[in-house]
Formats: structure tokens, sequence, C-alpha cells
């Protein structure tokens, strides 16, 4: 009966465990793979024109985010990819996004630009090789590199050094604005602020990790919710189970229990001696259920992941210890009525039990 307890507390506290380290690490590894996809968090842009600097200031008022910028940007005639936007950053961002080789490799090197996957492929060039590319109708040479940056913004943008396009151009619009977070801000936190900026402008059009993280998560979060409501019912009736467990028990003890206390055993003595039964029994389930609901979580995240991400393992530690609290409870307050129904006989009565 006992053993029966503790696997049902075991497969309640351990589906929970499994779901709350499949959440954990589902969303460690939406974050891994957003941040290698998206070099910055935060983008915005506008269809024309340049981003209104009163956006660009509410963006860079965010908490959290360790660098922004409103980069140059000019629509050029770029030969074999047609009119493209060419995007200049400054090699503060080019060194917090990790596209150092923006930096170019010295004086008179050419200059580095950095094309979308696709954009490079169609001018059938290999990454690091020199081309010569006509921007509006004037030849320059660039070495090349594909690189996420050139799609930050949720198009195609091929991206160089802010000096290189200052050289080529003489506009100066502002057609985007980036954000780099800080190593530990709160994601949540930033998407939240970074919507309320986009309400406040209905001509900025959003991208980056922040947002297409805030539309994983927000489905995740929900799928997570509505399955541990359905599994608290669980931890509900394993707890109904270790105190029918303790009932029955007391019942079926009963001249052991009137020995015990004819030996000295005192009423608390012998409550606190079925409190620890209880305790013993649910903390073994809890127990038993993270050592199996944890690499089970993981096990299911890399299922579903399979070879499209890396999986990044999180363990939701806060919750695992309300989990091994939530069997102390249930080992506190199981035992109450039973222990309370065996303190109550006196012994010689239960020494004459049948």
């Amino acid at each position: 009966r006992a053993a029966t307890a503790t696997i049902t507390l075991l497969l309640g506290l351990g589906l929970i465990t499994a779901l709350t380290t499949a959440a954990a690490t589902g969303r460690a590894t939406i974050d891994g793979d957003l941040n290698a996809r998206y070099p910055v968090d935060v983008s915005a842009r506008v269809s024309e024109g340049s981003v209104s600097p009163d956006t660009v200031d509410l963006v860079r008022r965010i908490e959290g985010l360790e660098l922004v910028e409103a980069p140059r940007t000019e629509r050029v005639a770029l030969a074999g990819l047609d009119e493209v936007t060419l995007v200049g950053v400054s090699p503060q961002l080019a060194e917090a996004t990790g596209t150092t080789a923006l930096l170019g490799a010295g004086p008179g090197a050419d200059p580095v630009m950095l094309l979308s996957g696709e954009q490079l492929r169609t001018l059938g060039a290999e990454p690091g090789e020199r081309v010569e590319l006509t921007v509006d109708g004037t030849g320059r040479t660039f070495t090349v590199h594909p690189s996420n940056l050139a799609t930050a913004s949720g198009t195609a943008a091929p991206v160089v050094r802010a000096d290189v396009l200052d050289a080529m151009t003489d506009g100066r619009e502002q057609g985007m604005v980036w954000g780099v977070a800080a190593p530990g801000a709160d994601r949540d936190a930033l998407a939240t602020q970074m919507n309320l900026v986009a309400g406040a402008d209905p001509d900025i059009m959003l991208s980056g990790a922040l947002g297409e993280r805030g539309d994983l998560t927000e489905v995740l979060d929900l799928l997570v919710a509505l399955a541990l409501v359905m599994l608290l019912v669980t931890v509900v009736i394993s707890s109904i189970g270790v105190t029918n467990t303790l009932g029955l028990s007391v019942l079926e003890r009963t001249r052991e229990s009137a020995l015990l206390r004819a030996l000295g055993l005192t009423r608390g003595g012998l409550r606190g001696t079925l409190v620890v039964e209880a305790t013993v029994i649910s903390l073994l389930g809890a127990l038993a259920g993270l050592l199996i609901g944890v690499p089970y979580g993981v096990v299911g995240v890399g299922a579903i992941v399979g070879g499209t991400a890396p999986l990044v393992v999180s363990l939701p530690w806060g919750q695992l210890a309300l989990t091994l609290l939530a069997a102390l409870v249930i080992g506190a307050l199981a035992p109450l009525i039973p222990a309370r129904r065996a303190a109550r006989i006196a012994p010689a009565q239960g020494l004459s039990a049948d």
C-alpha cells in the first residue's frame, strides 16, 4: 500500500518535473537558436525615410539594452541584386554583434560587405571572396561574407561599415534602429518594453530575436499552464492516496500503536511517528519523480527539436525546489487525521482490540 502511494506521487510529481524541465530547456534552446540567427535583439525599421528621432530615443531608454544604434541606410542599385537597402554600422555595433569581419584586415584592404546566404548564392560568390560590384553605376571591390546581420531587419539588406557607406553615398537616412541586449537581461521585459515603443509609433515594423521569441514563448507558456493545471489534479489525488494509506495503516496497527503507548510513547510521539512515515513516503515519491522527470523532459525537448537547433539544457531549480516543498507539505498534512485518531485510542483499549 505504501509502495502504491509512492508510485502515485512519483507519477504526479514526475510529470510536473518533466514538464517544467522541458519548458525551461525549450526556452533556453529557443534563446540559443535566436541568438545565432539574430545578431541584434531589437530591430525596428520603416518602409521608407528615417525612423522618428523620438522612437530612437524611446528605444535608447529601454532598460537592458547595452547598445542602441540607428545605422545609416541608403537605397542603392547593386548589380546582380537589383535595388537594395545598404546599411552602414559602426565598429562598436560590429563588435557587439560578433560581426568582426566588418572591421577589415587593416589599412588598404578592400572593404567588407555582409550579405545574406541567398544574396551570396545569387552573386555566385564564395565566403571571403573578392567581388567586383557596381553600386549606383560605380564599380567597387568588396570582400563578401555571409552573415545573419544582413537579415536582422526582416529583409535582406547588405551591411558595410558606416565610413564605407559615407564614402559611396551622400544621404543621411536612418531607416532602422538596432539594439543589443546586455548579458543576463530579462528578455521578456525587453519584449514588453519594445512592444510599447511599437504601439507609440505605428510606422515602424519590428523584427529581431525578441519579437520571434515572444511569439514562441507565449504559445509555450500557454501549453505548459494548461498541462500543469491538469497535473495538479494528479498531485491532489496522490495526497489523498497518502492519507488513505496512513488511515488504513492506523486501523491495521492499532495493537502495535497501543503497545508503543503502553511502553511510554506519548501521544505527540505517536503523531510524530506517523508524520515521519508520511514524509518519507512523500519524499521518496518526489525524489524518484525528479530523477525520472528531469531526463525525461530533456529527452522530450531533444526529440521535438531534432537537428533544427542545438539543444540547450536548462534546469528550473526554483520549480524543482517547489516540487520537493510540495512533497514535504503533503507529508505534513496527510497524516493529520489518521494521527489524531491513533493518538486518541487508549493503550488498554488498543491492546484488547481484535
